[in-house]
């Protein structure tokens, strides 16, 4: 079963093929940070290795469910 994660208008297929084609969708002038807040009770190295470390299972499903789609009301 192949995923899908639609960005905008286009939809960028997660099959491994064309991975170079796909990447550059993803990194350019709409790309932007988001803040992360940390408390006390968290653990960081568990943490820095969720979301910097190996692409698992438990990442990619926890990325695919946290999308968020947004319309750009100004155009």
């Amino acid at each position: 079963m192949k995923n899908w994660v639609q960005r905008r208008d286009h939809p960028i297929q997660r099959s491994g093929r064309d991975l170079a084609d796909e990447f550059k969708h993803f990194i350019g002038k709409d790309m932007r940070l988001e803040q992360v807040s940390l408390r006390k009770t968290d653990l960081v190295k568990e943490l820095l290795e969720f979301y910097m470390g190996k692409n698992t299972m438990e990442r990619q499903n926890f990325i695919i469910n946290n999308l968020v789609i947004e319309e750009d009301l100004a155009s």
